[in-house]
């Protein structure tokens, strides 16, 4: 019994050790985190093409040909259209302005009782006025948002050097991922191989359901947001819906984020309530629909999270570990709910909570 508590200890201790230097390593570890969840979506089909007699370097090639083939078809065919919706909403920019002085800058001044700058003229007048009165004390954030600024060029470099390192690790990863399963069993004991065997494929079970689930998901969105948009009039109805199905990866963000700009859009082209009730009908269809068939049809119920722990495991995430850590937040969680199912279910049957 002490040599089990002792086990226990050790393993636990273990746990929050790499747990602790994840954390420290965060900005370092990332990029290889991303490419393996890349590397584990992308596995299984690289399997199904083993099983139909393809070598793994070349299945793996050919679905790495494939995907390049989808992002050029998406620039030679989405890129045209992006551009002249942004055309068309730079052509009307003067006309937005125009409606935001008129009718948009008088509202906030009569509901909140504030003097808005209308022209540039006022905006540098003011903004010329505030820094002469400034304080040394004042002024020392903004000398600290300078430095700041600097450093994000070396935030810039940093993006771009992981641009090449997540496909690189991401192709090592995909050849060897059967190797690496293989070599982190044998370190398993032998008394606890099966049980945790048991785990590792509940784990990927739920894990593989979300994250292809999302992604399909994503897909289903970006179509029905682009088209619904498109009929609705919206400008850059096509970009708002690629943005808006994207970020429904990460639970809600698409939604807010797609939301809020077509309704802006459409105060400044229509001006009315009636396309704001569309755009309203239509984010509210597609979440229902979501919710209700997408989710439960695609990813199963057995994936399902509550949505107050989803809006938290991300707030959580994001705090953590910046965008990535909202980005793996929900498949995270979704991990530990099993192991927390399993400790549940061990302590059902314990002695603790029978009485025995």
């Amino acid at each position: 019994m002490k040599q089990s508590w002792q086990n226990r200890v050790i393993f636990t201790g273990s746990i929050l050790f790499l747990l602790v230097i994840g954390y420290l390593l965060r900005d370092v570890l990332t990029p290889f985190l991303f490419a393996f969840i890349i590397a584990y979506v992308l596995n299984p089909v690289v399997e199904r093409l083993e099983r139909w007699k393809i070598s793994r370097g070349l299945a793996i090639a050919i679905i790495l040909i494939f995907l390049g083939g989808l992002f050029i078809s998406g620039i030679i065919f989405i890129v045209p259209v992006i551009q002249s919706e942004m055309s068309l909403l730079i052509k009307k920019m003067p006309d937005y302005l125009k409606r935001i002085q008129t009718d948009v800058i008088p509202y906030i001044e009569d509901t909140f009782k504030i003097s808005v700058p209308a022209t540039a003229d006022e905006i540098f007048s003011q903004t010329i006025t505030k820094i002469k009165s400034l304080s040394p004390e004042t002024i020392s954030p903004v000398v600290s948002f300078i430095g700041k600024a600097f450093s994000s060029i070396w935030g810039i470099f940093g993006v771009l050097l992981n641009l090449i390192i997540i496909p690189v690790v991401t192709i090592y990863l995909l050849k060897d991922f059967r190797l690496i399963k293989e070599k982190i069993t044998k370190y398993i004991p032998r008394s606890k191989r099966e049980l945790w065997l048991k785990r590792v494929e509940d784990v990927n079970d739920i894990l593989g359901k979300f994250l292809r689930g999302q992604m399909f998901i994503a897909f289903i969105e970006i179509v029905i947001f682009s088209i619904g948009l498109s009929l609705i009039g919206i400008d850059m109805a096509i970009l708002v819906g690629i943005i808006a199905g994207l970020g429904s990866i990460v639970p809600y963000l698409g939604f807010f984020f797609g939301l809020s700009v077509s309704i802006i859009l459409s105060l400044l082209e229509f001006h009315d309530s009636t396309h704001i009730l569309l755009v309203l009908t239509l984010f509210g269809g597609v979440q229902t629909l979501e919710t209700t068939v997408l989710s439960p049809k695609i990813m199963g119920k057995k994936v399902g999270l509550h949505p107050v722990i989803i809006i938290l495991s991300i707030m959580i995430g994001g705090n953590i570990f910046g965008f990535f850590g909202v980005l793996l937040a929900v498949p995270f969680t979704a991990v530990m709910k099993v192991f927390l199912t399993a400790s549940l279910e061990s302590y059902k049957e314990s002695e603790l909570y029978l009485g025995e």
